[in-house]
C-alpha cells in the first residue's frame, strides 16, 4: 500500500505543469495534493511543500489574498525548516515580505 505516495506524484504533476507555465493545472495538481493529504489523514508536515507551492502559484497569478493564506498556512512549519529545503533566494525573500518571518538557517 503507497497510497502515501499519491500526493508527491501530484506535487511532481503540479511542478511540471509550472515548468510549463500552466499555471492553472499547476493550481489544480497542487489542491489535489492537498486534498489527497486531507483523505489519507497524513501528518501535517507532509502538507509544507504543497502549501508553499499553492503560495507561489497564486503569487505567479497575482492573486495576493490566497497566496498570503497558503504562505501562512506553509508558514507554521517554517521554524522546523532549514533555507537549504526551502527554495532560491528571490523565494525566500518573497516569503519573508509576505509573511513578515525569518527562516532560520540550523
Amino acid at each position: 500500500k503507497r497510497l502515501h505516495l499519491l500526493p508527491d506524484i501530484c506535487i511532481n504533476m503540479a511542478d511540471a505543469c509550472l515548468h510549463r507555465s500552466d499555471l492553472a493545472h499547476t493550481a489544480s495538481y497542487y489542491r489535489r495534493a492537498l486534498f489527497l493529504c486531507d483523505s489519507l489523514r497524513l501528518s501535517e508536515h507532509t502538507k509544507f511543500p504543497v502549501y508553499y507551492g499553492l503560495g507561489q502559484t497564486y503569487m505567479d497569478l497575482r492573486d495576493f489574498d490566497l497566496s498570503n493564506h497558503y504562505y501562512e498556512l506553509a508558514g507554521k512549519f517554517f521554524d522546523e525548516m532549514n533555507v537549504e529545503n526551502v527554495g532560491p533566494i528571490s523565494t525566500i525573500a518573497e516569503i519573508i515580505i509576505i509573511t513578515g518571518r525569518i527562516i532560520r538557517k540550523h
